[in-house]
């Protein structure tokens, strides 16, 4: 062998243990790389805490993945929060700090918060992607602004349905009193009134409250066919205790987040309920993907809990935009563009297909409490 083959061999395999090592070094998440960061503006405290908690902790199962899978392109994911207190004040300071550090992509729940972000992160031209919005305000004709949510008009078309099917036309509304509330009552409306139906008396609340009563008693005395009431976070079993309370007994109608909600520690003070949500299941299926199967059993390990929607929401966001800033060199206009040609995406909550405006809708199902437990009912 010449010395020349031996410098050239010699040289290639110096190559490879570098390359050897640094992959190592990835994996062991201790990448000298600069990192590739996510900023998650959550909920971290007040009434709707524990949405970004579950979040959060489905975000640590994806960034384990992604990095034991070689990072972004090489550099080590990591996702750093910011607490929006599900309001826009705070919101809009987290995400300034975040942008401060130079972040680029960000996650956010709720609809106050995203419609409070969403036009910054435009302007700026960085990528927000959201994670429970129902609000239609956010779709904005922007691939900078991606969602993966169960919007209020395409739950608010399914309850419509229901609602004039079983001739209950004559709906009083209790909602809080922000971007949400807003966007389940003017969809409902919008819906119901083609169908021969109206909101007859519309009741909402501050964020921070937690006495209903005035507003039941005033709903009550209104007489409507049925109620719709929707009140997420650790307020939710107090509504339907008080609701119970004073006798209220119309039909009540709400939606996922108020009842698919780890706050209620009592679902019988919901029974008969029905409320949209999410075709997605928690629990284990035969009809699983092996991806959504390992998912669930993941967090089942780190949390004793079943993985709620929200929690395969951020997960599949976190690997989606791993995968698309890997493809796009990290350009948020890039990784826009990309994720609005991904279709039939396999996710953790089902087949994502995104449109030009980054929208994956979401399926939609009707279900109900009975004997204290979730059951599936059709329309």
């Amino acid at each position: 062998m010449t010395r020349r083959n031996i410098i050239i061999i010699t040289a290639t395999i110096l190559v490879l243990v570098a390359a050897l090592l640094g992959w190592q070094r990835i994996h062991e998440n201790g990448s000298s790389a600069e990192p590739f960061t996510i900023g998650a503006v959550f909920p971290l405290t007040g009434p709707n805490a524990s949405y970004g908690e579950q979040a959060s902790q489905a975000i640590t199962l994806a960034v384990k993945s992604v990095n034991a899978d070689g990072g972004v392109d090489g550099r080590p994911l990591r996702v750093v929060y910011q607490d929006s207190q599900f309001q826009s004040a705070p919101a809009l300071n987290a995400y300034q700090q975040l942008k401060l550090q130079g972040v680029r992509f960000f996650l956010t729940i709720g609809s106050q918060v995203s419609v409070t972000i969403g036009p910054r992160a435009r302007a700026d031209g960085n990528l927000e992607y959201e994670l429970s919005a129902v609000t239609p305000a956010y779709r904005d004709g922007s691939p900078l602004t991606c969602r993966s949510a169960l919007t209020a008009d395409a739950s608010s078309a399914v309850l419509a349905r229901y609602l004039a099917s079983h001739r209950l036309l004559r709906i009083a509304t209790l909602v809080s009193n922000d971007e949400q509330g807003a966007a389940v009552v003017k969809t409902l409306a919008a819906d119901l009134r083609p169908l021969g139906g109206d909101i007859t008396d519309q009741e909402s609340y501050q964020v921070q409250d937690s006495d209903f009563r005035t507003q039941i008693a005033k709903i009550d005395a209104a007489n409507p066919d049925a109620l719709v009431a929707i009140a997420p976070g650790q307020y939710g079993e107090i509504l339907f205790r008080q609701l119970k309370e004073l006798g209220f007994n119309k039909h009540i109608f709400s939606n996922n987040w108020t009842v698919v909600n780890q706050n209620i520690t009592n679902l019988s003070l919901l029974n008969g309920v029905i409320f949209t949500d999410f075709a997605y299941e928690g629990l284990p299926e035969t009809a699983d993907s092996a991806n959504a199967a390992a998912f669930k059993a993941s967090f089942r390990a780190a949390t004793g809990e079943n993985p709620p929607i929200i929690a395969a929401n951020a997960y599949d966001a976190v690997m989606i935009l791993a995968k698309t800033a890997a493809a796009s060199a990290g350009d948020p206009a890039k990784v826009a563009n990309y994720i609005t040609h991904l279709a039939d995406y396999p996710g953790v909550s089902g087949s994502l297909t995104f449109d030009g405006d980054c929208e994956a809708s979401a399926a939609t199902t009707l279900r109900t409490v009975r004997n204290g437990a979730i059951a599936r009912i059709t329309e």
